[in-house]
């Protein structure tokens, strides 16, 4: 302790630099946890709106290769039918 006009203790003077220290640890540990809060939350976002999209890209997907399925039984029967009108 100081009392008035005399020279600061210098175990005071040591404990505020360490509890300077630990706080300014305390806030970089805070602010790194906040952004990794933060990359968490995005990537939980990302993860559920992939959930709810998810039966729409199924369909889309049943859609396409039934088109493709389509096209190439189109394909097969123009293909036998060119083979019996040659055979004729």
């Amino acid at each position: 302790m100081t009392s008035l006009g005399a020279e600061p203790d210098r175990s005071d003077q040591g404990f505020e630099n360490l509890r300077f220290i630990e706080e300014t640890r305390m806030i970089e540990e805070t602010r790194k946890f906040i952004i990794e809060q933060r990359k968490l939350m995005a990537e939980t976002d990302r993860l559920v709106r992939d959930w709810r999209y998810a039966p729409f890209v199924l369909v889309a997907s049943g859609i396409g290769s039934g088109a493709a399925l389509v096209a190439a039984g189109a394909g097969l029967f123009a293909a036998l039918l060119g083979y019996a009108h040659a055979m004729r």
